[in-house]
């Protein structure tokens, strides 16, 4: 399988199988750019309740007792958000939408070609574990 990381309309590159997304995030650090290799489960979990009120009472309850953040996306306050330190709770009207965190795989590399060899390389890696693992199965 080719491993391809394809960036367009701005996005960081990115490879997507199943519901897999591994991409390369930049950032800078002491005025210099930095690449790293992230991954997020494209996976969610939606609930729609009566009303936006009901959403954030419901969320805030579930929330209750861990850590987290809480921001608007809007300055009128109709999308609002929860972060934990795994979970994105995000309610728009009156849908709930829970995502996964993006989680970081590498360190930084001061190249981005550098970063993209080693992206290219864990995911193949990744995806030929999967691969055996299946085929091992059928057995």
């Amino acid at each position: 399988m080719k491993i391809a990381f394809r960036g367009k309309d701005g996005l960081c590159p990115y490879f997507i199988n199943n519901k897999d997304k591994y991409f390369i995030q930049d950032e800078k650090v002491d005025g210099v750019w930095k690449y790293k290799l992230m991954y997020v489960s494209l996976e969610t979990k939606e609930r729609v309740y009566d009303n936006f009120d009901t959403a954030e009472t419901f969320t805030e309850a579930m929330l209750k007792g861990k850590q987290y953040e809480k921001f608007y996306s809007d300055s009128y306050k109709k999308t609002v958000g929860y972060k934990t330190k795994t979970k994105f709770y995000i309610i728009k009207n009156n849908n709930l939408t829970i995502r996964m965190v993006p989680i970081n795989l590498s360190s930084l590399f001061d190249s981005y070609r550098e970063c993209l060899e080693f992206s290219k390389d864990y995911v193949r890696k990744q995806l030929g574990e999967q691969l055996s693992f299946f085929k091992g199965s059928n057995k």
